[in-house]
This record gives structure tokens, C-alpha cells and sequence, in this order.
């Protein structure tokens, strides 16, 4: 989207369900230090879970910003965040990062 991308961002195409394979985004992210990633985005139970369970395999430390996601059914994104999210790292809402 035209405007989103700012200076000093990091842009990943991804070519996988999630966000670090096959994207170079782990050595883009441990170049800058980078110890903690905070997820929100499309969709809960396929690619925010996916590049989850990537960072925690990682070592990273997760985040889950819950009112910034969404998935196919609600009842699938309150059992994710509630019960899976809540195992690999922190349950976060926007609210909290203000």
C-alpha cells in the first residue's frame, strides 16, 4: 500500500504462510537487535500463527496484539489467541501499546 512503507522499515515479501521462511527476515531483525516480535494481521490461524511459532523457534519473544487480527471465524480466532496464542508468548490489545 502506497505510504505504509516509511524510512527505516524493513519490507518482506513473503512466498510462505509465514513471515520468515525463505524471507531473510530473521537476519534483517538480529542485525538491528531485535529480541521481541509483536504480531498482529491476517490470518489468526494461518499466517500470524505460522510466523509465531517461527519466531518462538527462533527465540524471540512473542506478542500478540489480539484486537489487530482476524480470522476466518470468530469462535477460530478467540480459541487461537485464548488457548495457543497464550502458550508461545504475551496476549496483548492496542490499547496497551499506547
Amino acid at each position: 500500500m502506497e505510504g505504509l512503507v516509511r524510512p527505516g522499515d524493513i519490507e518482506i515479501v513473503k512466498r510462505t504462510v509465514g513471515a520468515f521462511e525463505g524471507t531473510g527476515l530473521d537476519g534483517r531483525l538480529r542485525e538491528r537487535g531485535v529480541d521481541t516480535v509483536v504480531l498482529a494481521g491476517l490470518v489468526t490461524t494461518m499466517g500470524v500463527a505460522a510466523t509465531a511459532w517461527a519466531a518462538s523457534d527462533r527465540g524471540y519473544e512473542v506478542e500478540f496484539v489480539a484486537d489487530a487480527m482476524s480470522g476466518f471465524a470468530a469462535d477460530e480466532h478467540t480459541l487461537t489467541v485464548e488457548r495457543v496464542f497464550s502458550r508461545i508468548g504475551e496476549v496483548r490489545t492496542t490499547a496497551s501499546y499506547l
